[in-house]
């Protein structure tokens, strides 16, 4: 005589093993098994198995392992084909792709007026409206240069302060980062790892590409504020604006002949003739 279901489940097992060797308990909720029916009972009353599965690719719940594997199966022969416009994600059905993008909802909530380019924060989409209509608030005391951004006048200050650490070993430059070092150097070694995909021109970095496209695209999203002209890059419109309307001030000076320069680029290059 045994004097509990779990000891004569020892006991089966045990002795008369070749019998009993499917009759193993399954918890119906997360597809466990045990060799008693205590065990199953022991790991029910913990709560051990309350546990919900989310299939990333509908969106479909269970609180079934075996099912939830079984669903998994239903999209393992899929392939992508729905791509999420907001974080690129890309998701196997149309389904799945609503089920995902409810993720997003409200999120970004701020639209530009000119691209369409949504931000999380109106601070974050004033400032890159400042690309469309050139305006520069920032202005550096010291030497009058304008910035598009309160953080680029901040690194630019460094010139004037002494901050800088980083120093070009090919030129006179300093920077305050390694990053726009490293980025700057690559200008002396002439790296050009970005391929435009049309025409298959390389560039420094991402940011030359995207001027580039604007060739192939004629898009011109820099629009003059007096007059309805536009152009594809901000520094030709600033420029159109001060030499076309007389409006604003060069941001950067040459000390020698007085010639101003819309970007630094330009000026370095200009003082190397003197």
């Amino acid at each position: 005589m045994y004097n509990s279901f779990q000891t004569l489940d020892v006991h089966k097992r045990k002795s008369h093993g070749s019998l009993f060797a499917d009759t193993k308990e399954t918890c119906d909720n997360c597809g466990k098994q045990f060799e008693t029916k205590g065990g199953l009972s022991k790991h029910k009353k913990n709560k051990a198995c309350e546990t919900t599965f989310n299939c990333e690719s509908c969106g479909k719940t269970f609180n079934n392992a075996n099912r939830f594997e079984k669903h998994k199966l239903t999209h393992k022969d899929n392939k992508a084909t729905t791509v999420c416009d907001v974080c690129g994600k890309s998701l196997s059905t149309a389904a799945a792709l609503a089920v995902h993008k409810n993720s997003h909802e409200n999120i970004r909530k701020f639209q530009c007026n000119v691209c369409n380019k949504s931000f999380l924060q109106k601070g974050t989409m004033v400032a890159h409206q400042r690309i469309h209509t050139g305006e520069r608030p920032y202005l550096c005391n010291t030497c009058g240069a304008s910035f598009r951004y309160n953080s680029h006048l901040s690194q630019h200050e460094n010139l004037h302060t002494g901050k800088i650490k980083h120093s070009c070993s090919k030129c006179e430059r300093s920077f305050y980062t390694k990053h726009s070092l490293k980025k700057h150097l690559f200008r002396h070694l002439n790296v050009r790892n970005h391929a435009c995909k049309i025409c298959s021109k390389k560039f420094l970095d991402v940011t030359e590409v995207q001027v580039h496209m604007r060739t192939h695209s004629q898009e011109k999203p820099f629009m003059c504020d007096i007059c309805p002209q536009r152009f594809g890059q901000s520094g030709h419109m600033l420029r159109h604006k001060l030499q076309v309307h007389k409006i604003g001030k060069f941001p950067f000076v040459c000390d020698t002949c007085g010639k101003g320069f819309v970007d630094r680029r330009n000026i370095i290059m200009h003082t190397k003739m003197h």
